[in-house]
C-alpha cells in the first residue's frame, strides 16, 4: 500500500497491488495547526527528563460544570448462579438517543431507558469442551452497537474460565425491540485461536466489524469486515489483501509453504473503528512488522512502526501515519472532524489532508495506561478517557477538548471507594450530539448532563 508522510495527503489506493519497502516510509509529525501543541522530540543525551505525565494531567484546569454521577454499579447485576469472574465486569457502551446499552462480563447486558435500568442479562448453560468435560458457561460480551434506542447488536461468546480450550468463537446477537435473537454470520477464520471478531460499529443499517489474529502462522490475520443481512463482505486494503494470501497459502500446506511468509513483513494492526455512512468506516491502529518465526515455527515479537487510521469510503482505502505509538480511539464529529487517541489527541478538519496533534503526550507511566477511550459531540466538544488502574487510581481520568485549550473533567467518585470498584484500565465513553456523556469503568456506570 502506497502511503503518505504524516504532513501529506493519504495514498488512495484499491486492493490490487502488493506493498513494496519503499512504500513503507517511517511517519513524522507535521506541522501543528495554529494554537496546536508541537510533539515532544526524542530525548538526546544531557537533555531534560521526559515530561511526568500524570503530573501534567493533574495540573490541567478543571473543566466548570456538573460533575459525572453513579447510574449503576456490576455487582447489583450478576445473576444468581456463580460466575467467575477471570475477566473485568462492564467491558462496553453504547450510548442512544434517550439511554445507553452496556455489556459486560457474566452473561451482563443492560438497558438504561427513560431513567429506568432494565436486565437482559443471560443466564449460563452447561457445555462441553474437551474431553467431554461440562462447565456452566457463562457469556461474555465484549461489544455493543446500539441502531437506535429499540435496536441492538452484540459480539460475545460462552466462557468457561481461563482453560483456552474452553473459548468459542465471538457470536453475533441482535434486539429487535422484544427479544435478542443470534444471526448466523462467520467472521475471520472462524477459530478463536486463529483470529475472531472483536469490535463491532455501524452507521444507516450497515454493520461493520474488526477482526483480530495472532502471529503463530505469521502476520496477524486483522480484517474489516461488513455484514450486508447475513453476507460477510471483507474489506482489505492492499496491504491486508496481500498478507491475507500468504497466510491462506501457509496454512494450506505449513510445511512446504512455511517460507512463502518472508520474515519481515508489514501488516495493519486495527484496534477501533467508526463508521460514519453504509459506505464509509474509519479504523484506527498501527503499522507494524511481523519479524519472522522462532525455531518452533511460531511467530516472534512483532516490531511497531507508526500509528495510522485508515478510511474506507466506497471501496477505497486511504491511509494517514501519525507518529503516536498508541492509538487505540477514534471518534467522528457530526461535522466531519475525526479525533484520534493514544498517546496525544490528534484532529483531522473535513477539509484537511492529514491530522494535527492538538496536545502533547499524556502518557501516565505511574498507571502504565494512556487514552483508551474518545467520543466527539461537536468539533469543540471533545472527551477523553485515560485508563488506570492500581492503588493510585481514584477512578477514570476524563479530559476536555474544547477546540482550543484542554481541561480535565471533575468527578464524583472518589478514593474512599474501594479499589475494585475504581479501577478502570479500560474506560469507554460515548455520546450523542447534545445528549448526556456516558462513562464506563470496570464496576460502574456513570452519566453527565441529561
Amino acid at each position: 500500500m502506497a502511503t503518505a508522510a504524516c504532513g501529506g495527503a493519504p495514498a488512495s489506493t484499491s486492493t490490487g497491488s502488493p506493498p513494496t519497502e519503499a512504500a513503507l516510509p517511517a511517519a513524522s509529525p507535521s506541522a501543528p495547526e495554529p494554537g496546536a501543541s508541537q510533539a515532544p522530540s526524542a530525548a538526546t543525551p544531557g537533555a531534560a527528563p521526559p515530561v511526568d505525565g500524570l503530573a501534567l494531567v493533574k495540573a490541567l484546569p478543571l473543566r466548570a460544570g456538573p460533575r459525572f454521577e453513579l447510574v449503576a454499579s456490576y455487582a447489583d447485576f450478576l445473576p444468581k448462579e456463580e460466575c467467575l469472574h477471570i475477566f473485568p465486569g462492564f467491558t462496553e457502551l453504547a450510548a442512544t438517543p434517550r439511554g445507553a446499552w452496556v455489556v459486560g462480563a457474566c452473561g451482563v447486558r443492560l438497558r438504561y431507558l427513560d431513567a429506568k435500568l432494565e436486565r437482559h442479562t443471560v443466564p449460563s448453560r452447561a457445555m462441553t469442551v474437551m474431553m467431554g468435560v461440562s462447565c456452566p458457561a457463562h457469556r461474555m460480551y465484549w461489544s455493543i452497537w446500539a441502531a437506535s434506542d429499540e435496536e441492538a447488536f452484540v459480539l460475545g461468546s460462552p466462557r468457561c474460565g481461563p482453560d483456552p480450550s474452553a473459548v468459542w468463537p465471538n457470536e453475533l446477537e441482535r434486539f429487535d425491540g422484544r427479544r435478542w435473537m443470534p444471526i448466523r454470520a462467520k467472521f475471520g477464520a472462524g477459530d478463536p485461536h486463529e483470529s475472531d471478531a472483536f469490535e463491532i460499529g455501524g452507521a444507516e443499517g450497515m454493520i461493520y466489524v474488526l477482526v483480530q489474529g495472532d502471529s503463530w502462522h505469521g502476520p496477524p490475520d486483522h480484517a474489516v469486515v461488513r455484514l450486508a443481512g447475513t453476507r460477510v463482505e471483507e474489506r482489505r486494503s492492499a496491504l491486508g489483501a496481500t498478507n491475507r494470501k500468504l497466510l491462506e497459502l501457509a496454512r494450506a500446506d505449513p510445511e512446504k509453504h512455511a517460507a512463502a511468509i518472508p520474515n519481515v513483513i508489514p501488516y495493519d494492526d486495527y484496534q477501533a473503528l467508526v463508521a460514519t455512512s453504509r459506505d464509509e468506516v474509519w479504523v484506527v491502529g498501527a503499522r507494524r512488522q511481523y519479524v519472522g518465526r522462532n525455531a518452533e515455527g511460531h511467530g516472534e515479537p512483532e516490531k511497531y512502526v507508526s500509528g495510522a487510521v485508515w478510511q474506507e469510503s466506497k471501496g477505497v482505502w486511504s491511509e494517514y501515519p501519525i507518529a503516536d505509538e498508541y492509538l487505540r480511539a477514534i471518534s467522528v464529529a457530526p461535522d466531519g472532524t475525526v479525533f484520534v487517541a493514544g498517546d496525544g489527541l490528534w484532529r483531522k478538519k473535513p477539509d484537511s489532508k492529514s491530522f494535527q496533534r492538538l496536545e502533547s503526550e499524556w502518557a501516565v507511566p505511574e498507571l502504565g495506561y494512556g487514552a483508551q477511550s474518545v467520543v466527539a459531540r461537536a468539533a469543540d466538544d471533545v472527551w477523553i478517557a485515560l485508563g488506570c488502574g492500581g492503588d493510585t487510581c481514584e477512578g477514570p481520568i476524563v479530559l476536555h477538548h474544547d477546540g482550543k485549550a484542554l481541561r480535565r473533567v471533575d468527578k464524583a467518585w472518589s478514593k474512599a471507594a474501594p479499589e475494585e470498584a475504581r479501577a478502570s484500565r479500560r474506560p469507554r465513553l460515548d455520546a450523542k450530539p447534545g445528549g448526556p456523556v456516558w462513562l464506563l469503568g470496570e464496576q460502574q456506570l456513570w452519566k453527565l448532563g441529561g
